[in-house]
Formats: C-alpha cells, structure tokens, sequence
C-alpha cells in the first residue's frame, strides 16, 4: 500500500498555500497628496511620475490620465500608502521600469509597462502590493520580477511577449493571481526560458489563467527547466491553481507543462462546486507536469493530453495522487522514444490513482519502473497501447484491477487493494484570499483618487 504520508505530501501544497493565502490587505488606504502626472506637457508641475514621487510622502496618490506614454524608469521606494492610476479600466503606458522597493501597500492601476533594456516590474521586499489591470510586455528581460516580497495580480494583465521569464516569484515571495474580470484573464504567454518561475515562493491562482507557448531558452540544455516549461518550482516552492472564476489553461509550452523539483508541490483541479470550470494541460512537449527529487503533486478535475512522452513523470522520490473522478489523461506517448505513457513512475516514486479516466495513450496508461510504488483503484483504461498497467520486477502494485487487464509485458507483483482511499475534495472548505475585499479596495480607492484628481489643482490636499 502506498505510505498515508503520501497523501500528506501531496495535499500539503493546499494547506500551506492557503494558510498564507495572498498578500495580507492593509487597512483602507488614506492620502494627504493628490498628484497630477501630465507626460505630455513637459512644462507641467510633474511632467514625470518620477517627479511626482520625488515630492511623494507616505499617503501619496498619482494620477496618469489614460492613453498616455510616460518614458522614464519609476521607483517607489520606502514608502507606505501610495497608488499610481488611471480611470477604472482604461490604461496608460511606462517605457521604462518600475521598481517598488521596500514599500508597503502600494496599489498600480491600468499601467502598461516595456523596458526595451530590462525587466518590466520588479518588486523588492516589499508587502501589500496590488497590480490592478497591469500589464508588463515586450520587456527586454523579465515582466515581472518579486523578491521577498507579497504581490496580488488583480482583475486581469498580461505578462507577456518578454525576452525572459513571465513572471518570476523568487526567494521568500507569495504571488496571488486574483483574475474575477468576467470575460478578463490574466495571460503569461510567449516568454522565454520559463512562463512562470517560483522559487522557495508560494503561488496561487483561482482561474482565468493562461500560461502557453513558452520558448526554450536558447543554449541550454532541451527540455529541462527553465528551458520552456510554462511552470517551473524549485526549492520546495508550493502553487495552488484551480478553475474558479474560469479555466486554468496550460499549453503550447515548448520543454512541458508544469516542472516540479526539489520538494516543490502543486495542487491543480477544477470541476467541483467551489472551482467549477476545468484545468486543462495540453500539448506542452514531451510531458504534461514533470516532477523530480521529492516533488508532489495533487491532481483533480483535471485533463492531461496531448504529449510525446508522458502526461505526468515522477522521477527521484517524487509523488503523485489523483483523486478524480473527473481526473482525463490521454492521448500521451505520440511520440516515438521509449518509455511513453500516459503516467510514468520511477527511481522510487509513488502514484496514487483513484477514480480517473487513463485512455488513448501511446504507451500503456501507467509504466512502473525501477522501485515505483503504485496503488491504482476505482479508474478506468482503455486503448493504451500495451495495456492499463506495466511495470518491472522492483515495482509495487496495489490494484482493483483484474490481472488480466494488465498489460502483457506486466512483470510486478499483484496485490489486492487494502481498502479504497477517501480523498475526495468536492467537501474541502480553502481559506481563499478575500478577493471580494481587493476588489472594492480597488474599486473604492479609484474613484476616491480619479474624483479628487478631476477636481483638484496637481498639489491639492
């Protein structure tokens, strides 16, 4: 039988996640300053928004009016209590970077930022940050860099067309996809290296989210993280992504879907009553979500399809637990190399598969290799080639399934199931980050500023 710490592995990424879930909100913001940013009048009191910040103290609020193009780099530094915005859902344009440096509650609305010589955004142990309806594309660099530092992602935005990384969540930081727009999304797509990289970070999204068409970094080695992954964790990082206010879409990505490594966990699904919409991981390669040297996944309402190699590899001591019943892994393996499948597990690594549909793949629907552990129940396979299951020697496996609907090249021991496993997750109650709340702030805040800025001279108080 596959360990119970197994499902404690796999599951912990949805515990840790949402007991830190999202930056935590600082009370209602209050401003002194109200300053107007004119760009295109360089005669203007603050033609600049950095001229606008050189006056800033804490409580400062800056007004860009849309349509605008600001050239200059922006930095927000040790300040508390400051928004840059435009009109509620209208945009202005930085050609440059903005750079929030050890600042508190700062909220960006509407601004489109490329640096044709760096990263976009950066954002440097600072708390409470709000990008509303921000966008960081065509960026020479990375669109949008956090280091130990809480950021929400808020409404919709595009972390796209960038030279480097989408977006990267690095050491110590908490990134909150908050996409509630209808009909909004938030879009990392067509990066180089990585779509999005977190790194001893903690990420979550609740739908409307789209990661494809990442490019391979060039002159590394193919297929390995950060070379074209649309999701890559390292150092025991943890995501949470689930089909709430819409699809959760992983595809087109050049090295794989979702790179899980050294401790990283994930929990991915849709398809139950407080994330109704599906996860779907699509034609990313060679495989569909990779995990390596103690990586953990925990996988429900999701669909798998469409790789060379593999759906889902476990490899180094990593783990797996499907938890269905909505659960589809087909159409894998299409390639031609050994070892397809449409989930492979091997050098120790345990799946656990409960109640989902494994079919069409170009290998069988789950190989077992080199010391694997497998405990296989209440699932359904058909048309894999070479059978349901296949494993080696070294292999456990603990099944329902008759002997006979295993593959003819099944080697392993056969043990009858020990009772099946009660995980489902439709019940689970998660404490999501209030985005109710990040909404109205938002809301609440832009009408404040836009309203006193409209009727306002730039240095009234």
């Amino acid at each position: 039988m596959v360990p119970s710490c197994f499902s404690k592995a796999c599951l912990g990424a949805l515990a840790c996640l949402f007991l830190l879930a999202g930056p935590a909100q600082g009370s209602a913001q209050q401003f002194t300053n109200y300053y107007n940013v004119d760009c295109s009048n360089p005669s203007a009191q603050f033609p600049t928004i950095g001229s606008a910040l050189a006056a800033a103290t804490d409580g400062t609020s800056i007004y860009v009016p849309p349509g605008q193009t600001c050239t200059e780099n922006v930095n927000i530094s040790y300040l508390k209590n400051i928004a840059i915005v435009t009109a509620w859902q209208q945009t202005f344009t930085l050609a440059g970077n903005l750079t929030i440096q050890s600042s508190h509650t700062v909220e960006i609305q509407g601004m489109i930022v490329t640096n044709p010589n760096g990263d976009g955004i950066d954002v440097n142990e600072s708390t409470d940050v709000t990008l509303t309806f921000v966008e960081s594309v065509n960026n020479s660099r990375t669109g949008l860099a956090l280091t130990s530092s809480q950021v929400i992602i808020n409404g919709a935005g595009a972390f796209s067309n960038n030279s480097n990384i989408g977006i990267n969540a690095g050491t110590n930081s908490t990134l909150w996809i908050s996409a509630w727009q209808t009909g909004g999304v938030v879009d990392i797509s067509n990066n180089t290296g990585t779509g999005l990289n977190a790194d001893r970070s903690m990420v979550g999204s609740f739908g409307n989210t789209i990661i494809s068409n990442t490019r391979a970094a060039p002159g590394g080695p193919p297929n390995v993280a950060p070379n074209g992954f649309g999701i890559n964790e390292f150092g025991g990082a943890k995501a949470g992504f689930f089909g709430g206010f819409g699809p959760v879409t992983i595809s087109s990505n050049a090295g794989g879907g979702v790179s899980l490594v050294e401790t990283s966990e994930m929990s991915l699904g849709g398809g139950v009553s407080w994330a109704l919409n599906p996860v779907i991981v699509q034609g990313n390669g060679p495989v569909g979500i990779a995990l390596a040297y103690g990586g953990a996944l925990t996988l429900f309402g999701a669909q798998v399809t469409g790789h060379t190699m593999a759906g889902i590899s476990l490899y180094g001591n990593s783990q797996a637990t499907l938890i269905g019943p909505t659960d589809q892994i087909s159409n894998n393996g299409t390639g031609t190399g050994p070892g397809r499948a449409g989930i492979v597990v091997e050098q120790g690594s345990q799946a656990l598969v409960s109640d989902a549909t494994i079919q069409n793949n170009g290998g069988p629907g789950i190989l077992g290799l080199l010391h694997a552990t497998l405990d296989v129940e209440g699932s359904t396979f058909s048309s894999n080639a070479g059978g349901a299951i296949v494993c080696d020697q070294s292999t456990a496996l603990e099944t329902d399934l008759a002997h006979s609907a295993l593959g003819s090249a099944n080697a392993c021991t056969v043990a009858p199931p020990g009772g099946h496993h009660p995980l489902g997750v439709g019940g689970m109650s998660l404490a999501l980050p209030d985005w109710h709340g990040i909404k109205a702030r938002s809301i609440k805040l832009n009408g404040m500023i836009v309203s006193r800025h409209l009727n306002a001279s730039p240095l009234a108080k």
